[in-house]
């Protein structure tokens, strides 16, 4: 277990103790053992690889309260087990959530982040960007084809359509 932030981590570690330090945060519902196969390839390449069970996960302590998983917190536990290993910096490699957390992390400790890897998850504007897209244009879309719809443009959603002279619904083909 490795202390930090004040909590402890369950961590797999390898590799040579001053070999190039990269810490590899998993996502969710994942663990550390998601790293295993990079952590043995990575030691065997002479680095030192460290997979911690983020706090909640695993065997590492989880504290009470939705507001102690807030990011800074999971920001400062990277720093705080970077710093347990007597290192200044790290290769930092984020999957899934781990990417979350590792692309926050690099924006606040830049001077501790050698690189930067993210899996699976673009940068947070990139992410904003798509929430925004996925949630809001869809909506923006159907409401226009109601409106397009109520004024007779589009036949196949439901609304008035255009009659001819004589009341008759207009065929569309």
């Amino acid at each position: 277990m490795v202390r930090a932030n004040g909590l402890r981590f369950r961590t797999m570690v390898d590799g040579p103790a001053d070999g190039e330090m990269f810490i590899l945060l998993h996502g969710f519902p994942e663990g550390a053992e998601s790293w295993a196969k990079q952590v043995d390839a990575l030691a065997k390449a002479g680095s030192l690889a460290v997979a911690p069970d983020l706090r909640g996960y695993g065997l590492s302590d989880a504290p009470e309260g939705v507001e102690k998983y807030a990011i800074g917190h999971l920001v400062e536990d990277v720093a705080g087990i970077i710093k347990a290993f007597g290192r200044s910096d790290a290769h930092v490699a984020g999957h899934d959530w781990g990417a979350i957390v590792a692309w926050f992390f690099a924006a606040r400790h830049p001077q501790m982040t050698k690189t930067l890897t993210a899996l699976s998850v673009a940068h947070p504007n990139a992410l904003s960007a798509l929430y925004f897209a996925l949630l809001t244009l869809p909506l923006f879309a159907f409401g226009l084809g109601l409106i397009a719809s109520d004024l007779g443009w589009h036949p196949r959603l439901p609304g008035r359509r255009r009659r001819n002279a004589s009341g008759k619904p207009l065929l569309y083909r």
